[in-house]
Formats: C-alpha cells, sequence, structure tokens
C-alpha cells in the first residue's frame, strides 16, 4: 500500500492558483485506502465540491441520487474496483462516464492499458502533483463550457 503522501507542487503559486480559479466543480472521489483518500479530499476541497466514498459500490448508491463534473477513481479496490464501477456507471449513468480519471499505485498491466484507450479516461499513477489532478479536473469541467459546445443552429425567417 501507497503512504498518504502527495508531493508538493513545484509549480509557482500563481500557476496554482490558476488552476484553482477554474469554475468551482463537483467532485466524486473513490478511494479505499481512509488516509489518502481524506488527504486528497483536503487538498481538492480548496478548488472543487468534493464527495469521498471508500468503495465503488458506495459510488455507485452515490451516483443514483447525483452528477458529478469529475470522478476521481482508484483502478484497484476490493470488491468492485474502478473498472467494474465505470462499466456499471456507463450502462446506468452514461453522460458520467467521460467524467473518470483514474488512479493507481500498482503500475500498467496490458489489460489496464486497453481499459484506458478505450475508456479514453487518463490515469494519474500515485504518488502525482495535486496540480496535475487539478489540470484533469478543470479539463472534465470544460467538456460542458459553451466554447467547447457547438453554436446554436440560428432558424431563418422565410415569408409567410
Amino acid at each position: 500500500r501507497l503512504p498518504a503522501y502527495m508531493p508538493e507542487s513545484d509549480a509557482p503559486d500563481s500557476a496554482r492558483t490558476n488552476l484553482a480559479s477554474a469554475r468551482r466543480g463537483k467532485i466524486l472521489l473513490v478511494e479505499d485506502e481512509p488516509l489518502l483518500g481524506r488527504a486528497l479530499c483536503e487538498q481538492l476541497s480548496e478548488a472543487h465540491d468534493v464527495t469521498l466514498v471508500t468503495s465503488g459500490e458506495e459510488a455507485l448508491s452515490v451516483f443514483a441520487r447525483a452528477t458529478f463534473d469529475a470522478v476521481l477513481c482508484d483502478i484497484k479496490m476490493p470488491s468492485m474496483g474502478g473498472e467494474e464501477l465505470y462499466h456499471a456507471v456507463l450502462l446506468a449513468h452514461p453522460e458520467q462516464a467521460r467524467r473518470f480519471i483514474f488512479m493507481t499505485g500498482v503500475g500498467f498491466a496490458p489489460e489496464l492499458e486497453r481499459f484506458l484507450i478505450e475508456s479514453g479516461a487518463p490515469l494519474l499513477e500515485k504518488p502525482f502533483a495535486i496540480r496535475r489532478a487539478l489540470r484533469l479536473i478543470a479539463e472534465r469541467i470544460e467538456l460542458d463550457s459553451p466554447s467547447v459546445a457547438s453554436p446554436p443552429d440560428r432558424a431563418e425567417s422565410s415569408p409567410g
């Protein structure tokens, strides 16, 4: 198991502030390690509203009553892992599946690499700099930004 250590950002304070000043998002953090989960929650809460759950089953229960701008999810968890949770969310709440950002401390297996390509979700390898997590969260939040959406169709008026 990895220690609950979160490396400090080596970016200048202004760069960290810029990441944190993006729109405040609603984040679901799925982490089975209590110390790491609390440490991440504390750091992410400076910029976002964070809901912390400790299992895939608990996350599914939360998805039944709430939506999120980003989902930080551990890959390896007892019972229901991140991949299984992702597939369950894809079936039940497909609009939320594109919000996933996975985390792992166990390295890459070919199956994991295939899954990440299939899902299109980024991966944070533990331990990671919090600024990297904030950057990926900001990208997920921007999925709904008006600048990303296509412009509305303009109906032409025709003489009647």
